[in-house]
């Protein structure tokens, strides 16, 4: 393994137009993860669900393939507009979340990832996302740290699911 894929990234060393995991569990094509990705105007997120974890294994081998998504693109207004949105009743995305990041922060790219990240769990402005095998909801530039899933981690996770589909079968 290199060098570069045994270190965490942070938002701040992320390389423009890469996808990075910055959220879910290591093993995220299996238990769910988030992805973002910085293109100098917008950070980008996409949350991956794999179907199985969210409905279970019986239901999961009807759905038909194994993951879907939520995305979401916010720009530096969207990520001022949210830090904006506190209220009494407390439905702002970060308090949804549980985090508290004064409206007057500086804006570095960490925090903007944190916000987004809320934002898409919190379901502001997020969209549903592409369905499908891994090769559909894998962005194409994935960045190579210690758990950002792989092309050999969604072949496995594909597996995985056909295994599934075999054991419980169609109804």
């Amino acid at each position: 393994m290199s060098s570069s894929r045994n270190r965490i990234i942070r938002p701040a060393d992320f390389r423009k137009g890469v996808w990075y995991q910055v959220g879910g569990d290591t093993n995220g094509l299996t238990y769910g993860c988030t992805l973002a990705m910085f293109d100098g105007d917008y950070i980008h997120v996409r949350e991956i669900q794999p179907a199985c974890e969210y409905v279970g294994e019986r239901e999961g081998a009807d759905v038909g393939y194994p993951f879907w998504t939520r995305e979401a693109s916010y720009d530096l207004t969207d990520i001022r507009r949210i830090l904006g949105t506190r209220n009494d009743r407390g439905w702002a995305p970060l308090d949804y979340v549980g985090l508290d990041i004064p409206a007057d922060a500086r804006l570095t790219r960490d925090v903007r990832v944190t916000v987004a990240c809320a934002a898409l769990d919190y379901g502001y402005m997020a969209e549903e996302g592409p369905a499908g095998w891994s090769a559909d909801v894998l962005p194409r530039r994935l960045g190579r740290d210690w758990h950002t899933p792989t092309r050999a981690d969604g072949h496995e996770a594909d597996r995985d699911y056909r295994g599934t589909v075999r054991l419980y079968g169609s109804r």
